[in-house]
């Protein structure tokens, strides 16, 4: 839809914090953010600000005047001082913007809320353009902070901060500085240090030293798999090539190779008038007196050797790469033919193929012992497991799989001890964090299980699962309040997530045992809409027409109960319920 163009002052703010307030108290999250909306409309419309319609904790107003925006901006900081302070950061920047309906576009929406980020709470930043409307405005101060990249092409702006009384005010990169007029600025300086660094040669080593770097990258993750390196191997290799990378340039800028042997660089201040060079040292090497040949023949070699071995990777370790890509193909078919419900018989083929082509891929190994658990041959999958573990002990998902076995047939500190090795070769597992918590909760270790559910949570914040187990454990340990905090996180986050129906049963939980039996119903009945077949929801169902008094309906729910539980032991504590429930019952 064709849009209005116009040049307009852009004012952006933001609640510096909120996404993490909102974890710690909501309340005061809210609270802040409704004195933000009140505070934004009350004094936008004195100095005849637009705001577009916005959910979040920021905002975008604009202006006709870049001077009513700073001035609106001002009295916006002071306004969000009084009573609980809301630490707002503002950003202003001049540019054309584009309205189509109640929408905005253009790039200096952009640059707005890039020099907004810059600011401190209780801060006003603006942008060069700004600047040059307001600079002689006498009721608005005014310092230099420093220039503002905006994207990879080096493109910048100049960032000033507003220092009226009661202001946030950054320090300044460039003490003393003046601001940046006509050809002077940031350009100049940048331009400078350009020019600086090739007279050092620090542009050419660099170059060179980042086409060895990728070449030595290139052939790491090609051997990787083939030679079964471990998975540490390639970022330990990217943090010694970024810390030699640093000190090469250090070096590089200090140093250079000259006809006497390696000497310190003067500074361009320091240089003396061009003297008549005295005839070359003879016995100098043929390699340092020959200019043309350093500075432009060697870096020509070192591209076309990199270009070479771009084109020719794939032949010059064609024997790794085959073995590997073959193995890893057939794999990445056995698991299309896994999602797809394919005859176990296909799959098993395919990861013949991948074995035979490595028989220590850990992948299909893995697969492998998937397939053995769906067909129900739990011996053979555990088999299977540990030569995922043996051909590499960093296949996390395999410790995972081994430690829910542990926990179901063998012994609780087998199962901790698979948990606690995949969380060791990967500290991001989740699911390890899990298991540990769940294992715990079983040997009634459960400030032990609050701490690993936590964990889990902490490493993926939209894994609902872990959010409903630990709310279900707080109403088992009598814990209402935390309980209905911590799956509200949960519904907050993942609103639409398809075990919700877990995190609605024990709200209703939670919600029967401070007996807020309408709320308990509601949330039941929510449940029960995602998933008829969960056999918890039911037996809550039970308890809640039992405690209400309705022992008809109670009766109903226990038969439905026990015709979807799978847990015998349960189910017969379950029958024996019911039994006594119709013993009471009226005739």
């Amino acid at each position: 839809m064709a849009g209005t163009r116009q040049l307009a002052a852009i004012l952006c703010t933001d609640i510096d914090g909120y996404a993490a307030l909102i974890q710690q108290n909501e309340s005061l999250a809210l609270e802040l953010k409704e004195r933000h909306r009140e505070v934004l409309h009350q004094v936008a419309a004195k100095f005849h600000g637009k705001i577009l319609p916005y959910i979040g904790h920021d905002s975008l107003s604009f202006f006709s005047s870049a001077v009513e925006a700073v001035q609106c901006a001002i009295k916006m900081q002071h306004a969000f001082r009084e009573g609980t302070p809301v630490p707002v950061k503002i950003g202003i920047h001049l540019g054309d913007i584009i309205f189509t309906g109640e929408e905005a576009i253009g790039d200096g929406i952009m640059v707005a809320r890039k020099i907004g980020t810059l600011a401190l709470p209780g801060g006003i930043l603006i942008s060069n353009k700004i600047y040059e409307e307001v600079k002689k405005q006498s009721g608005i101060q005014t310092r230099y902070i420093k220039a503002c990249e905006l994207d990879e092409q080096g493109q910048q702006v100049e960032v000033y901060a507003i220092t009226n009384e009661g202001l946030v005010v950054p320090e300044s990169t460039h003490k003393g500085r003046e601001p940046a007029t006509g050809g002077q600025g940031s350009g100049s300086g940048l331009r400078y240090f350009w020019e600086e660094a090739k007279r050092r040669n620090v542009v050419r080593v660099v170059s060179i030293y980042a086409a060895a770097a990728y070449v030595i990258l290139e052939i790491t993750s090609i051997i990787s798999d083939s030679l079964n390196l471990p998975p540490w191997t390639m970022p330990v290799i990217i943090i010694l090539l970024v810390v030699l990378f640093i000190i090469l340039s250090i070096i590089s800028w200090i140093y250079d190779i000259t006809p006497e042997g390696i000497k310190k660089t003067e500074s361009a201040g320091e240089l003396e008038p061009p003297k008549v060079e005295p005839p070359s040292v003879p016995d100098a090497n043929w390699f340092v007196r020959n200019k043309v040949l350093r500075r432009y023949l060697v870096p020509l070699f070192v591209v076309a050797l990199l270009v070479g071995f771009y084109f020719f990777k794939d032949r010059i370790f064609q024997n790794w790469e085959r073995v590997n890509k073959e193995a890893r193909e057939h794999t990445e078919i056995a698991i299309l033919y896994i999602r797809n419900q394919a005859d176990p018989a296909l799959i098993k083929e395919e990861l013949d193929l991948a074995l035979k082509a490595d028989p220590d891929y850990s992948r299909a190994l893995y697969t492998y012992a998937l397939i053995h658990r769906i067909e129900g041959d739990t011996v053979l999958s555990k088999q299977t497991l540990h030569r995922v573990v043996v051909s590499d002990p960093g296949y996390t998902n395999a410790w995972d799989l081994l430690a829910n076995y542990a926990f179901r047939q063998d012994s609780f500190d087998l199962a901790m001890g698979y948990s606690i090795q995949a969380i060791e070769t990967d500290p991001g597992n989740y699911i390890a964090a899990y298991n540990l918590a769940i294992q715990s909760e079983d040997r009634d270790y459960n400030e032990q299980a609050i701490t690993f559910y936590r964990k889990a949570i902490q490493m993926d914040s939209t894994f609902t699962p872990g959010y409903s187990a630990l709310g279900s454990l707080y109403n088992k340990l009598n814990r209402p309040t935390e309980a209905i905090l911590t799956l509200h996180i949960s519904l907050r986050i993942s609103p639409v997530s398809k075990y919700n129906y877990l995190v609605y049963k024990n709200l209703a939980e939670a919600h029967f045992l401070l007996k807020q039996y309408d709320k308990a119903l509601e949330y039941l009945e929510q449940s029960k809409a995602l998933n008829t077949d969960y056999a918890e929801t039911e037996k809550c169902f039970a308890r809640y027409y039992e405690a209400t008094g309705e022992t008809e309906s109670a009766i109903l729910h226990w038969r439905r109960y026990l015709g979807l539980e799978t847990d015998s032991m349960e189910a017969l504590n379950a029958q024996h319920h019911l039994d006594s429930l119709r013993l009471r019952a009226p005739e």
